[in-house]
């Protein structure tokens, strides 16, 4: 449903010259919206809270070219991640289902702009994952989706495969 001008609310907060000027400038050299600009950061503040292992967790940013290389050895990698999913699951009470692993793997994926989707085909799920930042990374990636696969017993392995922007894996979901 979208909102229409009359349903929505308007807000505004004072700054000083500067951070107008600052604002104003980053809107428009990324043709975008002040509003779109709020939505963007809060929904991106709120994923990085949803994820964090410690409130106020201090987090960087690292330039897609430069993070592929950084992965020297993406499996050693994949399985330091994996591990703090799993902890952030167990702090929240959570239990360990590939779901509630995969929740935490696409949120993380979304704050760095990289869109995953896991897609029904009967009784296998296709997961995709679109980056377009080094073989690496695809790596990385594919290995993480596969550490969650081996420790949660409700699905198994059937196939990859894997490029420098892109992988995808089949699992199928077991009896178990």
């Amino acid at each position: 449903m979208s909102i229409n001008k009359k349903e929505g609310k308007i807000i505004g907060f004072r700054s000083d010259v500067i951070t107008e000027k600052k604002l104003d400038k980053l809107t428009f050299d990324y043709n975008i919206t002040k509003k779109d600009w709020l939505e963007n950061n809060l929904e991106k503040c709120e994923d990085q809270a949803l994820l964090e292992n410690k409130i106020g967790e201090k987090w960087i940013k690292i330039p897609a070219s430069e993070y592929d290389h950084l992965i020297v050895d993406p499996e050693i990698h994949s399985g330091f991640v994996c591990d703090r999913i799993v902890t952030h699951i167990g702090s929240q009470g959570k239990e360990l289902t590939f779901d509630n692993l995969w929740f935490e793997f696409q949120t993380f994926q979304k704050l760095n702009d990289i869109e995953c989707t896991k897609i029904k085909e009967g009784k296998s799920d296709v997961i995709f994952c679109n980056h377009n930042m080094g073989m690496n990374t695809s790596l990385f990636l594919c290995y993480l989706v596969l550490d969650m696969v081996n420790i949660t017993p409700n699905y198994q392995f059937e196939s990859k495969m894997i490029t420098e922007k892109t992988f995808m894996i089949k699992i199928k979901l077991t009896n178990r």
